[in-house]
């Protein structure tokens, strides 16, 4: 694999230079939040497909969340609208999941693999959208809206050509 360095700004150049939603590929090593009595040091490794620059609320509507509006962002402001959001001086990459496979994940702890279901009673629960379930859309149909620090993310398939985010 021939990988290149791409800097956060050349990425936020890339970003705001491509009209419509992308199609980019992703590795990430994130630090969820773990209730007390979990394990120590938890790291989740996630590989995928995501979706940048859709629109959340067109999603939602395509699920048949009919007349259904976003919210505006509980926290930080559009850098790149439906593409970056910054905050604290931090970069997110915005995405919107809405029936695409999920990212392939696995959790360590000190170094050592663990069993999801070993660890899944110490994750933050995953609770129904409200919004989406009051315009009809629910379960499995629901959109996901998430974002990722740019610290985050630790290489970028995109264009046939693979990039090692570096700040």
């Amino acid at each position: 694999m021939n990988t290149t360095t791409l800097s956060h700004s050349a990425f936020l150049s890339m970003l705001q230079g491509k009209l419509g939603a992308l199609i980019i590929g992703l590795e990430t090593i994130t630090s969820p939040e773990v209730k007390k009595g979990g394990p120590a040091h938890v790291q989740k490794y996630s590989k995928g497909r995501i979706v940048v620059g859709a629109s959340y609320a067109k999603a939602v509507r395509a699920q048949g969340g009919e007349g259904f509006e976003s919210s505006s962002l509980p926290w930080g402001e559009w850098l790149i609208s439906k593409k970056v959001v910054t905050h604290k001086g931090e970069f997110y990459l915005a995405h919107v999941r809405r029936n695409s496979p999920p990212l392939k994940s696995f959790f360590t702890s000190q170094g050592e693999i663990i069993d999801k279901a070993d660890i899944k009673p110490f994750l933050r629960k995953v609770y129904e959208n409200k919004r989406q379930a009051e315009a009809g859309v629910t379960g499995k149909k629901q959109v996901d809206f998430k974002l990722i620090k740019f610290s985050s993310i630790k290489t970028i398939k995109y264009g046939g050509r693979t990039f090692e985010l570096v700040s």
